[in-house]
């Protein structure tokens, strides 16, 4: 008896790339440059009175960005993993027989066939 090897399945791994739309608040600042007039406080007088001075600010804004970046989620391993069992197995066997029948009465008699 002895054993031979047969297909008993097959497994498929398959990776595809699903997207998922998704939102989330994001807060943003603005800055804007405001210029007042105004009557000064007191009647006081500083030193910059008739000069010429100017001066400047930035203004800025926030606008909003989307950082997407590749994060390993998981890993998946494709093995094969062999085991072994033992099983009985009964089945008829065949095989030839002969039978020889001489038909000679020497060897009938026991004695040696004559050449």
């Amino acid at each position: 008896m002895g054993k031979h090897t047969v297909t008993s399945g097959t497994t498929t791994v398959r990776r595809v790339v699903g997207e998922t739309p998704v939102q989330q608040q994001v807060s943003l600042h603005n800055e804007r440059v405001i210029v007042e007039r105004r009557k000064p406080v007191t009647d006081a007088v500083t030193g910059e009175i008739l000069t010429e001075l100017t001066i400047e600010m930035v203004e800025t804004s926030e606008r909003p960005a989307v950082g997407k970046s590749a994060k390993v989620r998981e890993e998946v391993v494709v093995r094969r993993e062999r085991t072994q069992r033992i099983e009985t197995v009964r089945d008829t066997v065949r095989r030839d027989e002969i039978e020889v029948t001489h038909s000679d009465e020497n060897h009938r008699a026991g004695l040696p066939p004559e050449k």
